[in-house]
């Protein structure tokens, strides 16, 4: 027992000293077979992860890691599954350090999309794609210039921040961080634990159910606003200076309620802690 202690102790110094280290650099690459394919499921440990469209008949991966990092694994099929997986020694994982993943995909792919992180960030732009899903357990979001036909975030902490994406349907789930959206066009489901949520609207308003525990909530309309609008803080204030058809202020200012033309579409904010601007 006396020699067990030491030596796992030894053990232990050296795996977090890197002592084992991660070994050198290396680049590791997958052509994938991109005909029929229905859906494609990323999901990585750890790594920065970037999507490409490009003018192509099939999927190239390209990632770069570590001899004793995580390594690519991929399965073609209608699902086809791109994933990274960390040698382990002694059930314990080797090397924690910068990886780079990069998925590209073709200009004509515009189906589904799984994306699966526990710690890195995520960027994609250009794309017209039907469901997609993204998981992260921390780090950030960077879309630009994307179409979804439904869209589903869930971000344990870090940012989202999305630029002229059009979707049919968008929900978020944050429990930290910051959800910004410009020039968005959609409608929009979010739940925001502790943070703040600025959205700028491209063209016409959409329906959208927003509920912040701690953090401001910022809204920008340009253009086409109706709807009926229920504002609900329970500590903080309501600002805005849209021209309503009527309004009702409640509770000494904590509950706002009010309509816009046909009231075609519900718009319903509350927080807990945070001050909601509503304006154009």
């Amino acid at each position: 027992m006396k020699k067990t202690v030491p030596l796992l102790s030894l053990l232990t110094l050296l795996i977090l000293t890197g002592c084992y280290g991660t070994g050198d650099a290396i680049k590791e690459e997958a052509y994938l077979n991109a005909k029929d394919v229905n859906e494609v499921v990323v999901s990585v440990s750890s790594a920065n992860v970037e999507i490409v469209s490009e003018d192509r008949d099939d999927i190239y991966v390209v990632f770069n890691t570590y001899e004793k990092s995580e390594r690519l694994m991929t399965k073609e099929g209608t699902v086809t599954y791109i994933e990274t997986k960390t040698p382990k020694l002694l059930g314990v994982p080797v090397g924690v350090v910068r990886k780079d993943l990069t998925v590209y995909l073709p200009e004509e792919y515009d189906k589904d999309l799984d994306l699966k992180l526990s710690s890195g960030s995520l960027k994609m732009e250009e794309f017209k794609l039907d469901d997609v899903t993204c998981d992260l357990s921390s780090g950030g979001i960077d879309f630009s210039g994307m179409e979804f036909g439904a869209l589903e975030l869930d971000l344990s902490s870090g940012d989202v921040d999305m630029d002229y994406v059009v979707v049919g349907e968008m929900n978020a789930d944050l429990s930290s961080g910051k959800l910004e959206l410009k020039h968005f066009t959609g409608a929009l489901e979010g739940k925001l634990s502790s943070g703040s949520v600025e959205i700028s609207y491209l063209n016409d308003m959409n329906d959208l159910d927003i509920d912040v525990s701690s953090g401001d909530v910022t809204v920008t309309y340009n253009e086409g606003v109706d709807g009926h609008f229920r504002l609900s803080t329970s500590s903080g204030r309501i600002r805005t200076d849209l021209n309503f058809d009527y309004q009702e202020i409640m509770d000494d200012g904590d509950e706002f309620e009010g309509g816009i033309g046909d009231e075609t579409y519900e718009i319903r904010i509350k927080t807990s802690s945070g001050d909601i601007t509503v304006g154009d």
